[in-house]
């Protein structure tokens, strides 16, 4: 993982959940993940990530029971089989 910039001072925002993606190695990120990288709980994680899906920002998919969420490319198609 590349270095992470924690928000300073200051309330977490939906866009800095979105900045996360950009600042990670990884095409894709767990609730968990954002919760833990950004220090905020489970449940603020998933309700953000959730507003960013209703807003087209990010998108999602369950597989093998494991929410995946991801930050859609328009160079390239997305999580797909």
């Amino acid at each position: 993982m590349s270095e992470t910039q924690l928000p300073q001072g200051g309330e977490v925002t939906r866009n800095d959940v979105l900045d996360l993606f950009d600042q990670v190695d990884w095409p894709a990120l767990v609730t968990k993940d954002v919760s833990t990288l950004l220090g905020i709980s489970t449940d603020q994680a998933r309700d953000m990530l959730r507003d960013l899906e209703e807003d087209g920002k990010v998108k999602n998919r369950k597989r093998s029971g494991i929410l995946m969420w991801w930050k859609p490319d328009t160079d390239s198609t997305d999580m797909q089989d």
